[in-house]
């Protein structure tokens, strides 16, 4: 079986573009393949970040990510 990597940045809240943009795929390509997904959360501060809203922010993310299947 085939292995995909995948990982999304963190640099807000969850919005329907990232739902439609990458989580739907990521729910559908899970029963084919090998998937493993992540948060990147180091690319999140490549752009200026509140440093205790981010970290609200990476909280919520992997919860999310998890109840999606």
């Amino acid at each position: 079986m085939k292995t995909i990597f995948s990982g999304i940045q963190p640099s807000g809240v969850i919005t329907l573009g990232n739902y439609i943009g990458a989580i739907k795929q990521f729910i559908e390509l899970q029963h084919d393949y090998d998937c493993y997904f992540c948060v990147v959360d180091q690319h999140a501060i490549t752009v200026p970040q509140d440093r205790l809203e981010l970290k609200k922010i990476l909280k919520g993310w992997p919860h999310f990510i998890l109840l999606l299947d």
